[in-house]
């Protein structure tokens, strides 16, 4: 190749570099809303959807030029709520709030909908999961409970929120990664389960933090291990599941979500993740979560959507191997 033919080529290769930067920033430009938005939390006035939506809606105003407003859609465990969102103009004009019951319901074969009638586009904050024993308990470390486990198959009770829920998942991952045989004792909520733990009736719990944060902080709890892929300050020297081995539990999260139709337009599509990114960024957004107890483990787009499908075809898999209710 010539000099001259070299040098052209260079500047082909720039121009369209050039131009693919220009289009990317110019797609979050390219559409702008007209009229108010529309945030339908798929969860009733008073929930934690709710306490997570109304802050959110009032940052995004700010950044979107437009009024949002939100409305709340409970039922169906989110279902009803986001099956409106998609039945709507796929216009811009209108997203959905929702959390991991969402995946975990996808995942279960309860949604009317499946994982690609959704498109998640900002992961706005998470709860991580954690195992608890009382400070009683013979239990010092996570090792000595799989070493117990091992020895002792069949006899421990670990209790947790629900059936194929949250807590139902974080137990099942840990019984596969670490080749654990118990018995998941599932309790109707998170209060529910901590009273199980307290009052003896079970080994061990798992949880989200915020579930056992006050127990833990009075002593009445001690923590063996928890799903951080980082350290968390407020667990001090008690290992993170990644530390210990553990594929599956490495980056497990109760992740809150913002979703819109995929049927959008690729500006839209681009405008809502640049706002997402913006609204997840903003300092009151950071302070919020910190006074919620949360963990800023923001995701645009592309990487919550890629998030969002392993999680629930993971979680698929893993409710494969619940036995069928006779």
């Amino acid at each position: 190749m010539t000099g001259k033919k070299r040098t052209l080529l260079l500047l082909a290769v720039f121009l369209f570099s050039i131009a693919g930067f220009v289009g990317a920033t110019e797609a979050a430009d390219a559409w702008k809303p007209t009229k108010t938005i529309t945030l339908i939390c798929a969860f009733n006035a008073g929930s934690v959807g709710d306490t997570f939506s109304r802050p959110f809606a009032e940052i995004m105003s700010k950044y979107a030029g437009v009024k949002v407003v939100v409305e709340n859609m409970g039922g169906g465990s989110g279902s009803i709520g986001t099956n409106y969102m998609l039945s709507q103009p796929a216009d811009g004009h209108i997203f959905s709030y929702h959390s991991n019951t969402g995946a975990l319901n996808t995942a279960a074969g309860n949604a009317p909908f499946g994982v690609d009638d959704v498109l998640p586009f900002a992961n706005i904050g998470s709860d991580y999961h954690v195992i608890t024993v009382k400070t009683d308990s013979p239990f010092k470390t996570f090792k000595e409970f799989v070493e117990y486990a091992h020895a002792n198959p069949g006899k421990l009770n670990v209790g947790g929120a629900q059936i194929m829920g949250n807590n139902h998942l974080f137990t099942l991952l840990m019984f596969r990664d670490f080749n654990i045989d118990a018995a998941y004792v599932p309790y109707d909520d998170g209060a529910a389960s901590v009273l199980g733990l307290l009052g003896g009736n079970v080994d061990c719990l798992m949880s989200t933090a915020s579930t056992v944060r006050a127990q833990i902080n009075s002593g009445n709890f001690r923590a063996l291990a928890y799903t951080m892929p980082e350290k968390v300050a407020e667990m001090g020297d008690v290992p993170t599941f990644k530390s210990l081995g553990s594929k599956g539990l490495a980056n497990y999260i109760s992740f809150k979500g913002m979703f819109i139709s995929p049927k959008s337009s690729d500006a839209v599509k681009a405008w809502y993740d640049d706002i997402g990114y913006k609204v997840c960024h903003d300092p009151k957004w950071i302070e919020f979560l910190k006074l919620q107890g949360q963990e800023n483990t923001y995701m645009g787009l592309a990487q919550f959507t890629k998030y969002y499908k392993q999680y629930v075809a993971e979680a698929a898999e893993i409710f494969k191997t619940i036995p069928k209710s006779k």
